[in-house]
């Protein structure tokens, strides 16, 4: 909860997202346009989640046996100390975009719903980000001259700066692309370094918000798990288990789907790649439909159902 929920996916991802696009590009950039699918709803719920779930004396650090609780919001993002690794390079998340890591997969891992549905979904986001570079990147993303746009150097730098404030993790290619120290956007590495960052982005932000942060049941009985409990005890404390059920109240509003019609967001984009957009983001819809029969496919020979990766209740944003 505190680690892949929290700080990976509401902070690391969401809210550097959401404040890069936001910050960085402008309002008719196709990128924003595209990145504001992924991002809705995000900084609203994360200022809550700044004082509810992360501030001194809230319900979440009321609701955990933690003294120190302040160091935690501190050591726990932090690149130094290991935790949470830069997000191309998480373990799970590079087993599920790279070829070689799914390889080294031991067979049950494989079958598991994480991995065999994630390994579609993110198989589809690496489809649309194809789609979506093939008709922007050339002068879009990339000017003439070979260098980035305007809107792209002011993404790069916003994340960058973002991340060194934040002292999170960045693997060496990352810092590299990120700190500008690279200006061409003509060399192979630099394309392919955006789009899988942004297929990163998308995952955590979808599925792996729905895989981590889907986790009210498990708190309906404290017997089975809690925040807090007293040696001895096979029950969480009361109290603090009455504010952990109230902290899943309010995280667990409706938001929109992943799923649905947003074409309307590719109307007014300067340039005017409204068409091919448009185009772009209903193939996506189709392989959303086929994930999700396949997902239901799967079910049906599963002891356990799983639909966390299910275009059938994904959400499009952490909203959340």
């Amino acid at each position: 909860t505190l680690v892949d929920h929290l700080h990976l996916a509401h902070f690391r991802a969401a809210n550097l997202l959401s404040r890069a696009v936001r910050e960085a590009l402008d309002p008719e950039f196709p990128i924003r346009r595209l990145a504001s699918i992924f991002t809705f709803g995000s900084i609203f719920v994360n200022l809550q989640a700044m004082h509810t779930l992360a501030g001194p004396n809230h319900l979440l650090h009321r609701a955990t046996p933690f003294k120190e609780f302040t160091k935690l919001s501190s050591v726990v993002p932090s690149g130094d100390s290991g935790i949470i690794t830069d997000i191309t390079d998480l373990p799970a998340i590079k087993a599920l975009m790279v070829d070689q890591e799914w390889e080294k997969l031991h067979p049950k891992l494989k079958e598991a719903p994480f991995f065999a549905d994630g390994r579609l979904l993110v198989g589809a986001f690496r489809k649309l980000m194809d789609s979506i570079f093939a008709v922007s990147w050339e002068g879009t993303m990339c000017s003439a001259n070979g260098t980035y746009s305007l809107n792209m150097k002011r993404m790069r730098t916003v994340i960058f700066k973002e991340s060194r404030e934040a002292h999170y993790a960045l693997t060496p290619e990352a810092y590299e692309w990120l700190s500008a120290k690279v200006e061409s956007c003509n060399t192979g590495n630099a394309k392919r370094v955006m789009a899988d960052r942004l297929v990163a982005y998308f995952f955590i932000v979808t599925g792996w918000h729905r895989h981590v942060g889907f986790v009210g049941d498990y708190y309906a009985d404290p017997e089975l798990a809690t925040m807090s409990w007293k040696d001895g005890e096979k029950f969480g404390r009361p109290r603090q288990h009455i504010i952990t059920t109230i902290i899943n109240v309010f995280t667990s509003t409706h938001q929109p789907l992943l799923k649905e019609d947003y074409t309307h967001l590719f109307d007014g984009m300067k340039p005017d790649l409204g068409k091919e957009y448009k185009s772009t983001w209903k193939m996506f819809l189709k392989d959303l439909d086929e994930i999700e029969a396949e997902i239901n496919r799967r079910n049906m020979k599963r002891e356990i159902l799983n639909i966390n990766m299910s275009p059938l209740i994904l959400e499009s944003a952490i909203s959340k």
